[in-house]
């Protein structure tokens, strides 16, 4: 039986592994992912904007064009001052309140916060085919991290952290981090203008034990907005 593509609708040979005409893989579908995609379907049919992929940069045309297909019409002008606050703000945090919301999201497995906080060369490790996949991917990943912190510490785990002390990121160093991104097509326009590098003491308790450490954290400002690149933690 021939395999169709999903892309473009091309039918290629049985025993092919990608498309023949635009040269898109094609998936084998195991169990695993059936459960994440009914869990994807679920979420659109609660949320109808789940699913859409926003611009890094909005248009006002393009704002106009989605505020018009999802919201009624005496709601537009709402939600467009809406859209833009919460742009606003979210452009507005420096590396510090970006480190701060980490271990936030981490500690409350808040999925949408922690993903908000993810670099565009983290995201595209995960190798997924759109934003609620991500999703799904980051809910797991945050249940087992909370999961091994608790066997650790016990219940209810929290952290407590403190910036001891702060300094930019070398040019050498921001440079690797570019030239790393310009090696993929998805990754080449994305703009890295500044890093930090933060210092941090850090108190992990639990139920059960408490113990304290210290960090180190690099966040880059990547197109106008602080994301954790990397955290070291030595506790």
């Amino acid at each position: 039986m021939a395999k169709i593509c999903d892309i473009c609708g091309y039918q290629s040979a049985e025993n092919a592994t990608e498309c023949e005409n635009c040269g898109a893989p094609f998936i084998s579908v195991q169990p695993e992912t059936i459960e994440k995609t009914e869990k994807i379907e679920e979420k659109k049919k609660k949320n109808p904007l789940a699913g859409i992929s926003f611009p890094k940069k909005f248009k006002p045309e393009q704002i106009a064009k989605l505020l018009k297909k999802y919201f009624p019409a005496a709601a537009i002008a709402v939600a467009a001052l809406v859209l833009i606050i919460i742009i606003a703000l979210a452009s507005g945090s420096g590396p510090k309140k970006a480190l701060e919301k980490y271990f936030t999201a981490v500690e409350k497995e808040n999925v949408n916060k922690y993903i908000s906080l993810m670099t565009e060369g983290e995201k595209k490790l995960y190798n997924v085919i759109d934003e609620d996949a991500l999703e799904i991917e980051i809910e797991d990943e945050l249940k087992n991290r909370m999961d091994n912190l608790e066997d650790k510490y016990g219940k209810k785990v929290k952290f407590k952290i403190k910036v001891t002390d702060k300094d930019e990121m070398t040019t050498k160093s921001l440079n690797v981090i570019r030239d790393a991104y310009k090696l993929s097509a998805d990754l080449a326009e994305v703009e890295i203008k500044k890093g930090i590098e933060l210092e941090f003491d850090i108190v992990i308790k639990g139920k059960d034990e408490k113990v304290e450490g210290e960090g180190t954290a690099y966040v880059i400002k990547e197109d106008g907005k602080w994301k954790i690149y990397e955290i070291e933690l030595n506790v």
